[in-house]
């Protein structure tokens, strides 16, 4: 299993403090400073800098994290799956809610024709939440639409998809053809900070020197469905993904609005921790 130096060096990043992690960890803030100085032995190098009260990793601390974290989640793994030895085996997935909506039950459809026996447990939530989790051990991969470090993980597209806007059949822009700073005369409903759509349309935006709160009103919420009922009831337009739309856009209780020069594709994308033990077993899900 992991080294608990590591497990305390990881605790420290991620409280940004040696006394916060003393505290979560319920060791003395002196044997923190002595695992942490005895693994900057064991490296050479430092790891931590701390200047203007603020703690930061050098390039190897940054090195030595990304180790730890898949380090500890796969001896996680490993603990549960032989206290499990003669039960199911059990997946923990995470979604985004987009893809957990409207992508994932068919994916869990084809997996569990093939592997009946497997538990799974699945959590939909936002880019940013699930990120943590899964570095935290807590899931065994991920399924993300949002913007983030590719780099720091890996990634294999699962799909692209449209990122739309839409409005009422009633609307005023539900005809003709407008730019896309036409759109911040309107109200805007929105996802809540940390979900992926939020970021690809932020993203979009940034593009015309324009931030969300350009828009004329916003109402944010964390529910897609919620979103797309006030969008049809004409209190304001929105931005989704084409694939979570499809049966509003069909039956007309959604329009999308037509924006010159204005075509977005989004990836969606199965995320695992890099250098895992059961990087095999995981992308058999998607293949």
């Amino acid at each position: 299993m992991i080294d608990f130096r590591l497990r305390t060096f990881m605790t420290v990043w991620e409280e940004k403090s040696f006394t916060r992690a003393s505290q979560k960890l319920c060791i003395t803030q002196s044997a923190v400073s002595q695992h942490i100085k005895m693994l900057e032995s064991q490296v050479g190098k430092k790891l931590f800098n701390y200047e203007s009260r603020t703690l930061t990793l050098t390039d190897a601390g940054q090195l030595l994290y990304r180790y730890a974290v898949t380090a500890w989640s796969d001896g996680l793994k490993t603990l549960e799956n032989i206290s499990r030895l003669e039960d199911h085996p059990l997946v923990r997935i995470g979604a985004t809610r987009s893809i957990g909506a409207y992508l994932l039950p068919e994916l869990l459809v084809s997996y569990m024709h093939r592997h009946p026996a497997t538990e799974l447990t699945v959590s939909v939530e936002n880019t940013r939440d699930l990120l943590e989790k899964l570095e935290r051990g807590l899931l065994d991969f991920i399924f993300l639409e949002g913007i983030f470090d590719q780099d720091a993980y890996n990634v294999q597209v699962v799909m692209k998809d449209a990122f739309i806007p839409l409005c009422s059949p009633d609307h005023r822009l539900a005809r003709g053809q407008y730019s896309l700073i036409d759109l911040l005369s309107e109200r805007l409903i929105v996802r809540e900070v940390g979900s992926g759509s939020r970021a690809v349309l932020e993203l979009a935006l940034q593009n015309l020197n324009c931030t969300i709160q350009s828009f004329f009103r916003k109402i944010e919420l964390g529910n897609i469905e919620a979103i797309k009922v006030l969008t049809s009831r004409n209190m304001g337009i929105t931005f989704l993904y084409k694939q979570s739309v499809m049966k509003e856009l069909q039956e007309g209780s959604l329009v999308q609005i037509n924006v010159r020069d204005f075509t977005m594709y989004h990836d969606f994308c199965f995320v695992t921790l890099k250098n895992s033990l059961y990087q095999d077993v995981y992308k058999e899900l998607v293949q």
